[in-house]
């Protein structure tokens, strides 16, 4: 999303900069061969915490806009940034740890934007102020043209389904696809399915496909470089999606994007918001899997599925496109600005929010982590001290 949304910010004259805060992940290299400069303000096991947080937001101030994803020193230093600076903190999906991060230093804060509408609501729940949250869905590459050629969409009969993502069934609810590719078959659906992804309940469900004796209609991939994945996605005619929870699954755009019809989870304010039940995909209740395996076989049929196809793809170039999600943040942007301008957003703190620094965010860091690897061997030892130390 990140990346997508600085490609199109760029294009409306802005000079994206990424400063990474914590660890240097290998998609930094990704950002850096597009031409973005990617600045690294990493915190040093000499200094402080709160020295870390400083540095930061001296860096900070050099730039007229803020964006942050979920940066821990981010949020503690916006209070030190230029009162003309426009600070917006993005909020992915509806984990705890997101809210804590997210909506920290708010009074700092000059707007928040929340990625869906659960996640929205979600928000207000925790006393953000409507009028300073912005709904704004992540945006996805979209083909001008429908993708599916019509001799694609045929497959000879076969209905070609693909899981798409981490394999565990905590979230994802993968344990269900043995059992909803079983009554699909049994129904007389001529299906197989594609997975790609890694995680740790990958052992268990492949004795799961055995036991229900669907083995055979099942590639396991393991994890793709994106643009494989995307590849396969293509290939595609249905995304099987049979998660617990979600934020909001970009894939879920991706594959609409590219005409591939979604069979997902019915998860209020996340997937019901985007799909039209039996129009641009389908949803079933969770771990239904009887529900999933008649949506499946509904979309057997050649016709039907290329109406639903060229609904969900239009779908997608009106609602999901890189273009509206960019759209929507220029624009939030510029109201941030005007309102800078005007003098109708209050004064920054000039201080630092230590509310996420930990305990002795004074003190420099290199303490605190043999302080806490104490901890851990005295727990070990069950050694247990009293306020007197014996």
């Amino acid at each position: 999303m990140l990346l997508t949304l600085a490609r199109g910010l760029r294009g409306y004259g802005f000079a994206p900069h990424f400063i990474i805060t914590d660890n240097i992940g290998a998609w930094h290299e990704r950002i850096r061969d597009e031409g973005f400069p990617v600045e690294a303000v990493l915190p040093s096991p000499l200094e402080s915490r709160q020295r870390h947080v400083r540095r930061l937001a001296a860096t900070l101030a050099g730039h007229d806009v803020v964006l942050l994803n979920h940066s821990r020193a981010g949020q503690s230093a916006i209070g030190l940034l230029p009162n003309m600076s426009v600070t917006i903190s993005v909020l992915h999906n509806n984990d705890e740890d997101i809210f804590d991060v997210g909506l920290a230093n708010h009074t700092n804060m000059d707007a928040l934007v929340a990625v869906g509408h659960r996640v929205q609501k979600e928000a207000e729940k925790r006393g953000v102020r409507l009028a300073k949250l912005a709904c704004i869905r992540n945006g996805v590459e979209i083909f001008p043209s429908f993708p599916k050629k019509e001799a694609a969409t045929a497959n000879d009969g076969l209905l070609k389904v693909i899981y798409l993502g981490r394999i565990t069934h905590k979230q994802k609810g993968i344990f269900y696809l043995p059992r909803i590719l079983a009554e699909a078959r049994a129904k007389s659906a001529s299906i197989i399915l594609d997975i790609v992804g890694e995680g740790p309940d990958l052992g268990v469900l492949r004795n799961l496909f055995y036991e229900h004796k669907s083995d055979d209609a099942v590639t396991i991939h393991g994890p793709l470089p994106h643009n494989q994945a995307m590849d396969f996605l293509l290939s595609a005619d249905v995304l099987i999606m049979p998660s617990h929870y979600e934020g909001q699954p970009i894939i879920l755009f991706e594959a609409m994007a590219r005409g591939v019809v979604p069979v997902v989870s019915r998860l209020k304010g996340i997937t019901d918001t985007v799909i039209e039940d039996g129009v641009t995909g389908f949803l079933a209740p969770v771990g239904d899997e009887k529900a999933f395996a008649d949506s499946l076989v509904r979309l057997t049929q050649i016709d039907f599925r290329r109406k639903v196809s060229h609904a969900a793809w239009k779908t997608a170039v009106n609602n999901f496109s890189a273009e509206c999600m960019t759209r929507s943040f220029v624009h939030l942007i510029n109201q941030c600005i005007e309102k800078r301008k005007k003098g109708m957003l209050p004064e920054r703190t000039q201080t630092v929010d230590i509310s996420l620094l930990g305990k002795f965010s004074n003190f420099p860091i290199i303490f605190q982590n043999v302080g806490s690897e104490l901890k851990k061997v005295l727990r070990g030892s069950g050694i247990k001290g009293n306020k007197h130390g014996n």
